[in-house]
């Protein structure tokens, strides 16, 4: 991520982040190194993240299949801005939306942990902050751990989303 921005604290807190005993320091970097970039003015990436899961993932939620069924326009490019916080059993986002798209469902990945409630569960152009309410977090999460949360949407899409577990 420092690399593909240009920000060389976010690359520094990503090296340390993989040190034992000091990761925590490395995430408290990075979330710094977040700070100073501008993802309004990034063009989404034409490179899609591949299915890893769980801790140490670092995808930001690019367009991932945004493909377009047979027949159809181009569809919605939806994408995460800055960084998601896990807090007990509910996720808190942000996403970037280019038209208006439905979130069909949610899932936590690597633990297969369904959303009981997704608000709101329409995205509209621009902005958008999201809150997601799991009925239950398996207590095999480690705090500070980086997650991932697939959402599959109406255009039959889905877009990943990653988030930092905080109970």
């Amino acid at each position: 991520m420092g690399d593909k921005y240009g920000n060389g604290t976010l690359k520094t807190g990503g090296i340390i982040t993989a040190i034992p005993f000091i990761n925590f320091i490395g995430l408290i970097i990075s979330y710094i190194g977040l700070g100073g970039i501008n993802f309004a003015s990034v063009p989404p990436s034409t490179s899609y993240p591949s299915p890893g899961t769980g801790p140490g993932s670092t995808s930001y939620g690019q367009p991932y299949g945004q493909s377009s069924p047979p027949g159809q326009p181009q569809g919605v490019s939806v994408y995460q801005v800055g960084q998601g916080v896990l807090r007990g059993n509910v996720a808190n986002f942000t996403l970037y939306s280019s038209g208006q798209t439905r979130i069909e469902r949610a899932t936590l990945e690597a633990v297969d942990t369904y959303a009981v409630s997704v608000n709101p569960i329409f995205l509209n152009s621009g902005n958008n902050a999201i809150s997601v309410n799991f009925s239950t977090i398996p207590s095999n999460l480690v705090q500070g751990g980086v997650y991932r949360i697939k959402l599959d949407l109406d255009n039959n899409t889905s877009v990943y989303v990653t988030v930092i577990y905080n109970p």
